[in-house]
């Protein structure tokens, strides 16, 4: 029995070094990595309405997108990522950045996704959302706000009408439920290969994208 324990020890000391390893490789790749990802996003902000084009592009983010929400979205001006690092649990930020607008206060709402333990699992925080008052009358008063739900309806030659409801993209950002799988998409697809769903045109919404370059950001393309 003492070999057997021997043998374990010595597995359990190599899944350390290898737990140490990765987590300084992942270090190198997210220092070497923020600068580009700052370029990036320097670009990015050149083309009219880039994160909205990219979200309807995706099918997990466009179907979740109500008429209220493409009417707010259109003010994205930004999509990006930050840190979080605290006691007991570490993970994520998500934040949307938006120009100003009618429909909402902050420049910046944001959600967090934090790894807490095997037990506890993954744990949510959020800004919040503050909606700026409508004017009464207004034909949009009945109701702009994120919580509010949209009939989908997919239509096929072959296929019969389907319905279902869906509940808003933007309302993900007022609960801090992080249980579905929307944290994983913002991240992997969204953010990390937003080009990818940008240039991915057969789901795109809009397929003119008016772009204010300077001369340096000209790229000559076969």
């Amino acid at each position: 029995m003492r070999a057997l324990w021997n043998v374990q020890n010595q597995l359990n000391k190599l899944e350390e070094e290898r737990d140490k390893a990765m987590e300084e490789i992942e270090r190198q790749f997210l220092e070497n990595s923020r600068p580009l990802y700052e370029e990036r996003q320097r670009i990015c902000s050149l083309v009219d309405r880039f994160w909205f084009h990219v979200l309807c592009s995706h099918p997990e983010t466009g179907t979740r997108m109500t008429e209220q929400d493409r009417q707010i979205l259109q003010h994205l001006e930004d999509i990006f990522f930050t840190e979080v690092e605290e006691e007991g649990a570490q993970g994520y930020q998500i934040n949307l950045k938006f120009s100003p607008n009618e429909y909402i206060e902050d420049s910046i709402i944001w959600k967090q996704v934090k790894y807490v333990d095997d037990w506890q699992g993954w744990r949510g925080a959020i800004s919040g959302i503050r909606w700026k008052k409508r004017q009464e009358g207004d034909a949009e008063n009945k109701q702009v706000f994120s919580d509010s739900e949209e009939e989908l309806q997919s239509v096929d030659e072959q296929v019969p009408k389907l319905q279902k409801k869906t509940k808003s993209l933007l309302s993900w950002f007022e609960t801090e439920d992080v249980t579905d799988n929307l944290k994983d998409i913002l991240y992997d697809d969204i953010w990390q290969h937003c080009i990818d769903w940008f240039f991915s045109r057969d789901n795109a919404e809009i397929e003119e994208f008016p772009v204010t370059l300077e001369q340096e950001d000209i790229v000559m393309m076969d």
